[in-house]
């Protein structure tokens, strides 16, 4: 699956981080990936949840 925005480099860093420090409670948590903003992260939301 393919999430507009999310290069390959930022979804490995997000599910390596996750594997290693448990999961996500916001998605907030992501700023700061690759390529990804708190400018972006407002689009991203309409794609991503956390549960």
């Amino acid at each position: 699956m393919k999430v507009p925005g999310i290069n390959r480099r930022a979804a490995r860093q997000i599910v390596n981080h996750r594997d290693g420090h448990g999961k996500y409670t916001s998605l907030d948590e992501i700023v700061g990936f690759s390529g990804i903003s708190r400018v972006n992260i407002h689009q991203l939301r309409n794609y991503l949840v956390v549960e």
